[in-house]
C-alpha cells in the first residue's frame, strides 16, 4: 500500500522518501515497484555485530537530517526502534507513525511498542 501510494503522490507537493534497514530490496520487485528510489541504511552491514546498530542509527539520523521530514512511517518493530532513536537525536524530531503486520508480538516487542507510544503520533 505504501509503495502504491508513493507512486501516486504529487512530487511537487509531497517529498516522500523510502528507506530500508537492509539491502534486500526483492519486495520492490514482488510488489511491482522495481527501480523505486530507496535509501538503504543497512543495519546488518560489515564489521563487528555490536557496532552495526550504531552505524545504522548514525546513517539513518544523517539521512533524516538531510531533508528534515515531518513524518516518518515505520513498518515493524525494528524499524520503529531505529526511527525513534534516530529521530530523537534531531533538533526537530518528526512525527512517527507505526504499522505492525502481525497481531502476535513476542513479549519484548510488545514492551517496546508500548514504551515508544509517547514518541509516536499513530
Amino acid at each position: 500500500l505504501l509503495l502504491d501510494l508513493s507512486a501516486r503522490l504529487d512530487p511537487q507537493r509531497i517529498d516522500l522518501r523510502l528507506v530500508s534497514m537492509m539491502d534486500d530490496l526483492r519486495a520492490l520487485e514482488a510488489y511491482g515497484h522495481r527501480g523505486a528510489a530507496v535509501e538503504v541504511v543497512d543495519f546488518r552491514g560489515p564489521g563487528p555485530a555490536r557496532r552495526r546498530p550504531v552505524r545504522g542509527l548514525l546513517a539513518l539520523r544523517a539521512f533524516m537530517q538531510s531533508f528534515a521530514p515531518q513524518v516518518v512511517h515505520a513498518h515493524m518493530v525494528h524499524a520503529l526502534l531505529g526511527a525513534a532513536a534516530a529521530a530523537r537525536a534531531l533538533a526537530s524530531p518528526p512525527r512517527i507513525c507505526f504499522t505492525s503486520h502481525s497481531a502476535f508480538h513476542p513479549r519484548h516487542h510488545a514492551l517496546a511498542i508500548r514504551a515508544l507510544r509517547p514518541w509516536r503520533s499513530a
